[in-house]
């Protein structure tokens, strides 16, 4: 796999870690997720991840 690009929303999270942790979240999935759905998820990971490299507490 090669990443080209990477979206600066997602600057704090490293783009390797990000994509494994992304392959792991669909190899987790027993159903397809629609787009919308898909992307939620990939987005609430990346904030997560951003929010504990930063040292915040998660609520």
């Amino acid at each position: 796999m090669a990443v080209q690009a990477f979206p600066t929303i997602l600057a704090k999270v490293p783009p390797a870690d990000f994509a494994l942790d992304l392959i792991d979240l669909l190899a987790d999935k027993a159903v397809e997720l629609d787009a919308e759905r898909l992307l939620d998820q990939v987005l609430s990971m990346a904030a997560c991840k951003a929010a504990i490299k930063a040292g915040q507490k998660l609520s």
